[in-house]
């Protein structure tokens, strides 16, 4: 007797959980913005080549692309060439590249906005025979 009692409430509160989450009001809500996960997979569409791979393709240039990384307080990290280059994928990606080729990168001291700086060149392209 005590067992089936046991098990009915069980039951009868498994029910009871799993009815309230069953409401027609319930909404979930979530910071995944399908513009935010473009914007995050955005530069996956731009490709890294050598001056090398570059001539065994047709191609337009678009131009020449600065990418920046700036240290403005000196609780960030250092500035660095990962996220200048970076910088140049997300400005590549704007401007409807299909490739960069990176050409080189400066550093610069410290000045009135940034204890320290990077900024890389790149030349951003049209691939022509994809």
């Amino acid at each position: 007797m005590k067992k089936t009692l046991l098990v009915r409430s069980v039951l009868l509160t498994a029910t009871f959980l799993l009815s309230a989450c069953s409401s027609q009001d319930y909404q979930v809500k979530s910071n995944l913005d399908p513009h935010n996960i473009k914007e995050y997979f955005k530069t996956s569409g731009v490709q890294v080549m050598s001056p090398h791979e570059l001539l065994t393709h047709n191609y337009k240039v678009i131009g020449t692309i600065e990418g920046d990384s700036c240290q403005e307080k000196s609780n960030q990290p250092p500035a660095d060439i990962v996220h200048a280059r970076v910088d140049i994928l997300n400005k590549a990606a704007n401007r409807h590249a299909d490739a960069v080729v990176f050409a080189h990168c400066i550093s610069f001291p410290a000045d009135n906005v940034c204890l320290s700086s990077v900024s890389c060149f790149a030349k951003a392209v049209k691939l022509l025979d994809k």
